[in-house]
């Protein structure tokens, strides 16, 4: 993931689960839309086994929000 680098020195993450990050992002994506480019990752595939779906918030916190992919 690629975000801007955020005001400041203090940063922290936040993890969620949801149970569907396509339909979370979804109902998102028009706020998500008015971020700054590369402040919004995913949703996404990870090799660890999460779909994800990363945001860079103005306050410079980063949220991820992720559930775990269902095994084949």
């Amino acid at each position: 993931m690629t975000c801007r680098k955020p005001n400041g020195d203090s940063r922290f993450a936040y993890y969620v689960d949801v149970r569907d990050v396509d339909a979370l992002y979804a109902e998102l994506k028009p706020k998500l839309d008015t971020l700054p480019n590369g402040d919004v990752h995913g949703p996404a595939d990870k090799a660890y086994g999460q779909r994800e779906l990363l945001v860079l918030a103005p306050d410079g916190n980063l949220i991820a929000f992720g559930q775990a992919i269902a095994s084949l």
